[in-house]
């Protein structure tokens, strides 16, 4: 959180946890989960969190600073004091691994206005502003963790709303970035098409195979991929941070790196999990095939290709015709997705730091509007754009606490997804 800011949590969160087992899928769902998971939170609903520096008057509680690591991470409920009471009205948590927040329960705590006046509400027209685009990379040179927590977030819905079917990003930053993250998380498609983006002062192209997203496998009639870990081998147990190494011996039999969104060009391994991700014709088992079509979802039919994603907001038009998908930004306040007038298709919620950065990167090019350099003259001080040493990659928990909280996950298709990702990266029971 930035200092001077705060959010409301309006689900349950926080301690009493109660596990799946005991409660059932009914009670889960009333606190907003759908699927199983290890344990659900029956905490107060509409807590607030801030920033630990605007936290006022308020004292640590020593028997209640339990954390897992050099930090406290709430297990044991509010852990700082009214400094005045001594009633128990937040919890603090800055764990290793933790974003540091303190959350403040509502039944504890009044609003009260400090007097000064309020400036004005955050709204639409902010995200043309400069300063409001989320750059992709910290200043240490890693990928900005807010950019993690989105994009897992961005790609829970997008798994939602596709059922798990292949997807096509447009071509520019949309692809550049998200398009490793979306093609592990993504089946891919023998047909993958791109579209540009479209906005004021720029025109909208039809598909074309030259500017497709990598998303797209090598071979049409490549095997069917298996749902692996990325960076893990499909022969040995999954391990969520195993590095890309490849098999130990030369001859060894089909370890290959085989990620979720690609196909593997060896046979399958007997111990790698038997759930496909594509195919019309896919065997009894597989996530995909014409006999899932009837589970509501809208849009490409079974073998009619991967759904298309086109990137709108505010000051951007859809391209035409308008893709399968929109992603768009969420309200900088209220956190509702923007949506175009009249529009009921199908859109994706993303941050909208995170959306003004893609729809308006800045300048990136190092060579003049109009003209050239003169003949013989060399630049060397134009900043080159950080690139971390690794693809952009999703925060787990960021996806898997939004997949769960989607009444789409009760779907059959998505259910087996859910099943074989777990098999596949969580060494975690369900």
């Amino acid at each position: 959180m930035e200092s001077s800011t705060y959010a409301v949590e309006p689900l349950p969160s926080g301690p009493p946890w109660r596990r799946w087992a005991e409660v059932g899928a009914d009670a889960a769902a009333r606190q907003g989960v759908f699927a199983p998971v290890y344990s659900v939170s029956f905490g107060a609903r509409n807590r607030i969190v801030i920033a630990p520096g605007d936290s006022r008057s308020m004292t640590l509680i020593p028997e209640k600073c339990e954390g897992y690591c050099q930090g406290v991470d709430g297990r044991a409920g509010p852990n700082l004091a009214c400094g005045g009471c001594g009633r128990a009205v937040a919890t603090r948590m800055d764990d290793c691994g933790m974003w540091q927040t303190v959350w403040l329960e509502p039944d504890a705590v009044t609003r009260r206005s400090s007097g000064l006046p309020a400036g004005p509400p955050p709204d639409w027209d902010d995200l043309a502003r400069a300063d409001h685009r989320v750059p992709p990379v910290e200043a240490d040179g890693s990928w900005s963790r807010r950019w993690e927590a989105a994009l897992g977030v961005a790609l829970a819905h997008l798994v939602a709303v596709t059922g798990d079917r292949p997807v096509s990003l447009p071509a520019g930053p949309v692809a550049e970035l998200l398009g490793h993250a979306v093609g592990r998380y993504l089946p891919s498609g023998p047909d993958a098409r791109s579209r540009r983006l479209a906005g004021p002062g720029t025109r909208s192209v039809g598909p074309t195979n030259s500017e497709a997203s990598s998303v797209g496998p090598a071979r049409p009639d490549a095997p069917s991929p298996r749902l692996v870990e990325p960076g893990t081998r499909p022969a040995g147990p999954p391990h969520p941070e195993a590095s890309s190494v490849g098999p130990a011996r030369p001859d060894a039999p089909s370890p290959r790196l085989v990620e979720p969104g690609t196909r593997s060009a060896g046979p399958p391994h007997p111990e790698a999990s038997s759930v496909g991700l594509a195919g019309s014709d896919a065997r009894s088992g597989d996530l995909a095939g014409s006999d899932a079509w009837s589970e509501g979802l809208t849009g490409p039919g079974p073998g009619s290709g991967p759904w298309s994603v086109g990137l709108a907001g505010p000051g951007v038009h859809p391209p035409q015709p308008r893709p399968d998908i929109l992603l768009v930004p969420r309200h900088p306040l209220t956190g509702e997705p923007w949506r175009p007038p009249g529009d009921e298709g199908v859109v994706v919620p993303l941050d909208s730091g995170v959306w003004a950065f893609l729809a308006r990167p800045g300048e990136t090019s190092p060579l003049p509007a109009t003209g050239g350099l003169p003949e013989g003259v060399l630049r060397d001080d134009y900043p080159l754009l950080p690139r971390p040493w690794c693809p952009l990659r999703p925060h787990h928990r960021a996806f898997e606490d939004t997949l769960v909280r989607l009444p789409a996950i009760r779907a059959p298709r998505l259910h087996r997804y859910r099943a074989a990702f777990h098999r596949a990266v969580s060494p975690t029971p369900l």
